[in-house]
């Protein structure tokens, strides 16, 4: 039992937890179309799956060098 519904309390949370909180303020994220592969980093679209895993909790993960493209201090 997935939920696919955030609040947007809850979405605040994930992105800073990952630190991608200025997402939600850049003029990208006010677009109605965001090739998001081009505009998120390496690093941002691994942290980006982290707050997608956080999100789902799912009771185990299988992850492949999910921190390789993030400094040091985000791992």
């Amino acid at each position: 039992p997935y939920t696919t519904s955030l609040r947007d309390e809850e979405m605040h949370a994930l992105l800073e937890s990952v630190d991608l909180l200025h997402l939600l303020s850049s003029a990208d994220a006010k677009n109605a179309v965001v090739n998001w592969e081009e505009r998120l980093s390496l690093g941002e679209s691994q942290r980006l799956a982290m707050a997608r895993l956080f999100f789902y909790k799912p009771k185990f993960a299988i992850i492949d060098e999910a921190t390789s493209a993030c400094s040091k201090a985000m791992e």
